[in-house]
């Protein structure tokens, strides 16, 4: 029998915004990206990712760029909960990079 964890560890991906389109920073202004929930930080924004598979490759069906897709789909197989977009967040090599 498994012991439960007396603590709940939520992992998240921390990023920049210039991994994401102008495009993209308008339709996550809007709160939720087509079954994501989407928090709005004081710069940037709070992706929560979940299990549904439906919900992330319905965003690119709807509007999101490939770029971003893409981000949310790295933030999954990470298994992070949240994926978190800063301007301020780290900017990876081998990633689109936008300048908006």
């Amino acid at each position: 029998m498994t012991k439960k964890p007396k603590y709940e560890i939520q992992r998240t991906l921390v990023i920049s915004t210039a991994h994401i389109t102008k495009c993209d920073d308008t339709l996550l202004g809007k709160d939720n990206l087509y079954g994501i929930s989407v928090e709005p930080l004081t710069a940037g924004y709070r992706l929560f990712i979940n299990e549904d598979s439906a919900a992330r490759k319905s965003a690119i069906q709807d509007g999101a760029s490939k770029a971003l897709c893409d981000l949310i789909e790295l933030a999954f197989k990470q298994k992070c909960c949240w994926l978190d977009l800063d301007p301020d967040g780290p900017v990876v090599d081998g990633l689109p990079k936008f300048d908006w």
